[in-house]
């Protein structure tokens, strides 16, 4: 085998264990294997909080605020109910222009901002409740 046919086959493999290596890191670090809905945790949101921006992820109101926005922008809602048990809260929400209630699990997760681990909260779950 030639010289520049070896090196070719060299880099090919380096690129090809690179991009498994970012395939593995680059997944949630979900416990559970829970699929989160809001935010998607990835490199961009953890770069924004070490850069003190979405200061509003450590707090489970400011998130079912900002996820409530994202999803019915033209909606009034008022919390009806919240369940609380420490690093997950169950939220019972009306909308108010709809015919439908919401349910929204929020729940901690534990991410590494500047070498320290921290919680915020995500959105793990969503279901409609239809009015009758």
């Amino acid at each position: 085998m030639s010289k520049s046919k070896k090196i070719i086959y060299a880099i090919l493999i380096i690129v090809i264990i690179f991009a498994a290596y970012k395939l593995i890191n680059n997944k949630n670090t979900n416990t559970n294997n829970e699929e989160v809905l809001y935010p998607a945790i990835n490199d961009e949101l953890i770069s924004e909080l070490e850069e003190g921006k979405k200061t509003y992820l450590f707090d489970s109101e400011g998130v079912l605020n900002e996820y409530l926005a994202k999803t019915y922008p033209d909606s009034k809602f008022e919390i009806k109910d919240k369940k609380d048990s420490g690093n997950t809260i169950i939220y019972n929400i009306s909308l108010a222009d709809k015919d439908k209630d919401l349910e929204l699990s929020l729940k901690q997760k534990e991410i590494e901002l500047n070498k320290e681990k921290l919680n915020i909260w995500v959105v793990t779950d969503s279901k409609e409740i239809t009015k009758k």
